[in-house]
Order: structure tokens, then C-alpha cells, then sequence
């Protein structure tokens, strides 16, 4: 009796083709991920901002009810962007610089304007309520 042996695995040219594929299919995975620094950097300043807008609106409600509460930070059109009083609202300014030129609201409490913060090259604008 004669017996047949069948050796059995994959080629040396079919593993070759699995990792040319695992290549290709990781250089189209690096452009999608490529800019993500980027886009993260973005985000932040825009947080940064939002965060600001936020703070302003509450800052304005606090006001509207006490205006001589220890609460109330008075933010008027002449306010810098620059500020104490700007940059106090927010709890952490990330390191983001504002820009220096005056909140600029006009028409009184409740109206606002804006302050712009740069970081890391990406800018966004803030809304900031005026108390009075």
C-alpha cells in the first residue's frame, strides 16, 4: 500500500500577497488619521470659546438679578478681550491668548460682542454679554 501524503499551508506567494494588501490598506488608514493632531488642536480652541460664550451668558444672568453681587463681573463695550475680567470667567484659559481690542457690544446690557483666541495657529470667536 502506497500512501499519500498531502502537505498542506500557503505559499510563499500567497503570504506575499497578504502583506502587500496589509500595506496598502495601511497607507489608505494613514490619510484619514494623518491630520487628527490638527483637528484636535482646532477643537480645543473652539472649546476654549465656547466655553468663554457660556461663562459670559451666566456671568450676564448673575448680573441681571444682583448687579452689585460679589458674583457679577461687570463687562462693558470698553472692556479688552484682554482682561482680568474677560479671562476670569473662564476657569481654564488653556493657554489660548485673546485678542486685544475691546469686546465692542453695543446697545447696553444684553447686548454683545466679540473676542477673538488664538492657540497653536487655529483661531475662534467668543460671544461676550455686556452687564451694562
Amino acid at each position: 500500500m502506497k500512501r499519500t501524503t498531502s502537505e498542506g499551508g500557503f505559499t510563499l506567494i500567497e503570504l506575499i500577497m497578504v502583506i502587500v494588501i496589509l500595506g496598502i490598506l495601511a497607507v489608505a488608514v494613514m490619510g484619514k488619521y494623518q491630520n487628527l493632531q490638527e483637528e484636535a488642536k482646532e477643537a480645543v480652541i473652539k472649546g476654549i470659546a465656547a466655553e468663554l460664550t457660556s461663562a459670559s451668558k451666566a456671568n450676564f444672568a448673575k448680573c441681571a438679578v444682583n448687579a452689585t453681587s460679589a458674583d457679577c463681573v461687570q463687562i462693558t463695550s470698553t472692556t479688552s478681550c484682554n482682561s482680568t475680567a474677560v479671562k476670569g470667567l473662564l476657569t481654564e484659559d488653556g493657554g489660548a491668548s485673546f485678542s486685544n481690542n475691546n469686546v465692542g457690544c453695543t446697545g447696553g446690557a444684553g447686548s454683545a460682542g466679540n473676542c477673538t483666541l488664538t492657540k497653536d495657529g487655529h483661531s475662534a470667536k467668543a460671544r461676550v454679554f455686556c452687564t451694562n
